[in-house]
């Protein structure tokens, strides 16, 4: 059924083409009007497909033939010329027909992965959101638990969950293009030192580096605390408990960069760095660590928000290095009152 009311469609289309070109044959050639029809074609193919476009081609070829070139009312063609302009137009109108098909096909696919990204990320959003309650609920009765080390891990696990939902909710929201950065001057050893007094490094020695004459960075603060909180995370997960941590601060005259970096094991073998930025892509796939893999890809989501980047490489002779930049800007001048 839905065979045959595409073949009439395309059927009523080239009777439409040929009393358009009827009429368009008063001012043009014959030869002219070979671009009207294959306008139908063109048509035809985008909207029912390559066999539609293949029909329209034929039909097309066919009413220019019958009507329109002599002797007219005939498909016996007088000059053999016109048999040169039916074969290349047939070509041409297959080609094209082919081509607009697969643009379709290319435009459909598109919306539907837009679409299953759009269903990713509401599930996301609504599944963090009423993980929120309860996480709650357990970090509040493991404080009430008292000072022991099973409410230590409890809320321990129950912040680490929090974690993991922020970073799902603001994915979510950086997909979407909901999150607006609040977007301010801020000292970069300010922002580095609020990131490493909510992080839980244990023993880990950490070693801060920043570069005196390192100016102020325009950025969201909350979400820019969220990359470096992600970064010390991983950190804290993949490196030994006697590890050393370095973060170093520097400006070039463009661009302010920080680096993070520890002397763990490092990424594993065979493991590309950069990839480490897709979502829910981990480096060790039976890793016991937990995550989904997304704090890393959100990191770049935001860095490239801020008009910044991420990369990652590994560290000589071993361990892992993270590498923000931040686009230089132009911070607003400062006046000073005369004094008195």
């Amino acid at each position: 059924m839905q065979t045959t009311r595409i073949a009439l469609y395309v059927l009523a289309g080239c009777v439409i083409t040929t009393l358009v070109a009827s009429q368009l044959l008063r001012v043009f050639d014959v030869t002219n009007v070979v671009m009207v029809f294959l306008m139908n074609v063109v048509i035809a193919a985008l909207y029912w497909g390559r066999g539609a476009g293949a029909l329209s081609a034929l039909l097309s070829v066919g009413c220019l033939d019958f009507f329109f070139v002599p002797p007219v009312w005939s498909f016996h063609v007088s000059d053999t010329q016109y048999l040169f302009t039916f074969v290349l137009m047939l070509a041409v109108a297959l080609v094209t027909g082919h081509l607009m098909a697969e643009l379709r096909e290319r435009t459909r696919r598109a919306a539907v992965r837009i679409e299953g990204e759009k269903l990713r990320n509401a599930l996301l959003a609504s599944v963090s959101h009423d993980l929120r309650t309860p996480l709650a609920a357990i970090r509040g009765m493991a404080g009430v638990m008292g000072d022991g080390e099973l409410p230590r891990a409890i809320a321990a696990q129950a912040d680490s969950m929090q974690r993991q939902i922020a970073n799902l909710l603001d994915t979510a929201r950086m997909q979407d293009g909901g999150a607006r950065l609040d977007r301010q001057w801020h000292a970069l050893d300010e922002l580095v030192g609020v990131a490493l007094a909510e992080a839980r490094l244990g023993e880990r020695h950490v070693v801060l580096a920043l570069s005196p004459d390192l100016p102020l960075v325009d950025v969201d603060a909350v979400m820019f605390d969220r990359v470096l909180a992600n970064l010390l995370d991983n950190a804290g997960k993949y490196t030994p408990s006697d590890a050393t941590l370095c973060i170093r601060g520097a400006y070039d005259g463009t661009h302010i960069r920080l680096h993070v970096e520890d002397d763990g094991p490092g990424f594993p073998a065979g493991v590309d760095p950069a990839t480490m930025f897709t979502a829910f892509e981990r480096g060790e796939r039976e890793s016991t660590v937990p995550g989904v893999g997304l704090g890393l890809s959100l990191a770049r989501r935001i860095m490239q928000a801020h008009g910044g980047a991420i990369s990652a490489s590994r560290r000589y002779p071993s361990g892992a290095v993270f590498t923000l930049t931040l686009p230089r800007g132009q911070p607003p001048a400062i006046e000073r009152e005369p004094m008195p």
